[in-house]
């Protein structure tokens, strides 16, 4: 049988290692290996998105930081105008280029590497890049090209990496990868991921207002958001240790367990929810937006902004490449997911911590602060957050996005 590489892949290929029945299950189930050529290939690919960051990361530094030129009309005309269009377009191109038609690749190399540069050029041009950052060429470089967030000491200088983290890191990875295995063996057997039966018709009435009304929904959406929170704690703590080798620094944790330790909906996505894209989007969007407007405007348009960002993903997600068409120029099996909804939900996120900021600080609700257990209060600031979390998760969970996804999981499935 002829090898299929994993970027191109719609369907699970493997063998199962191990056969095996369940009590109180029916049929027999096969344990699945991670496939290795498939976290080869992610690897492959982050080192050539990385290898471009480094040429872009050199202009930026050569022709805007060194020189002094931030905020200025030639910093913005290259920034917006030259840098940031060459990674969008050239996140598709290299799509195109190597017909990358698994969904989950697609996210790799859409939106890893490629937001990282566009918020940090914007982050750039605008004049916020950090000191600590722009002391050398090399220190620049680290801090436009790494993904993961290098660890400092209070004077700013890169922390060493030690053999103890490298196992820590390495721990903590096997240990989000097994469980989030687990999780997706689990809720895999379940029509779009949805544990419990919703009352309507998922296919006709995802976005049906009844469901508002419906304890199911807000059940699924928590198990749906806790799979992809186990996926973002898989592989930022793959990239973390992942660059920590690669430079031999230590790296920060990029993911504080938002789903069940927030105290607030500004807890959960300023110091809980994937605090690379949080360092991002506060450089490349809030303080060039501050400059000018208030406090409340900037972190309305931050959100905006990961709103953009987020339907942008999309688009990626869902290129349909000319191999994928028939005869007809249609591909019957591709998903076309509803745009727009990611920047509901994310306009919904901003609404919340705007009323946050305006009543947080009252009486009553310091009070309940102080008086809930934290539990309580973490469930509280989930549950506000779900109403329109299947506008976010509808296009993940209803495309082949996770069936994409599991070759790089140790699974377990009915055969």
């Amino acid at each position: 049988m002829k090898m299929q590489l994993p970027h191109l892949l719609e369907t699970e290929i493997r063998n199962p290692v191990l056969e095996f029945s369940l009590p109180y299950f029916e049929g027999t189930y096969g344990f699945y290996w991670v496939s290795s050529l498939f976290w080869v290939e992610l690897l492959l690919f982050l080192l050539v998105e990385v290898s471009a960051a480094i040429g872009c990361g050199w202009a930026i530094y050569s022709y805007v930081i060194e020189p002094k030129n931030t905020g200025t009309t030639f910093a913005y005309l290259f920034g917006y105008g030259l840098i940031c269009p060459l990674w969008i377009v050239g996140s598709e191109s290299l799509i195109h280029l190597f017909g990358v038609r698994n969904i989950f690749m697609r996210f790799v190399v859409g939106c890893m590497v490629p937001t990282k540069c566009i918020f940090t050029t914007s982050e750039a041009i605008n004049g916020f890049s950090p000191p600590h950052a722009t002391k050398s060429m090399a220190d620049y470089l680290i801090h436009y090209a790494s993904v993961a967030l290098p660890s400092r000491d209070k004077n700013g200088n890169l922390i060493k990496l030690s053999m103890r983290e490298v196992t820590k890191n390495g721990i903590k990875f096997l240990m989000y990868l097994f469980t989030l295995g687990i999780q997706q063996s689990l809720m895999s057997q379940y029509k779009y991921y949805s544990v419990f039966k919703d009352p309507v018709d998922l296919d006709d009435e995802w976005f049906s207002i009844h469901r508002f009304i419906t304890w199911q929904l807000y059940a699924n959406s928590f198990f749906q958001a806790v799979l992809f929170q186990l996926y973002l704690c898989t592989y930022l703590e793959a990239l973390r240790l992942v660059f920590s080798l690669g430079l031999g620094y230590q790296m920060k944790e990029m993911m504080g367990n938002p789903l069940f330790g927030s105290s607030s909906p500004s807890d959960f996505w300023g110091r809980r929810w994937n605090l690379v894209v949080h360092s991002l989007l506060k450089g490349g969007i809030f303080k060039p937006v501050r400059r000018y407007f208030s406090t409340t405007i900037a972190v309305i348009a931050t959100f905006l902004a990961s709103g953009a960002l987020h339907e942008w993903i999309l688009c990626l997600l869902f290129i349909i490449l000319p191999s994928q068409v028939d005869k007809n120029g249609e591909c019957i099996s591709c998903y076309s997911p509803t745009y727009g909804n990611s920047m509901i939900f994310f306009i919904w996120q901003a609404a919340l911590i705007a009323i946050e900021s305006l009543v947080g600080q009252s009486n009553f609700f310091r009070f309940l602060s102080k008086k809930l257990l934290s539990p309580i209060r973490t469930a509280l600031v989930v549950f506000i957050g779900l109403p329109f979390a299947h506008f976010f998760l509808e296009p993940y969970m209803r495309s082949d996005f996770f069936l994409h996804a599991q070759q790089a999981l140790p699974m377990f499935l009915p055969l």
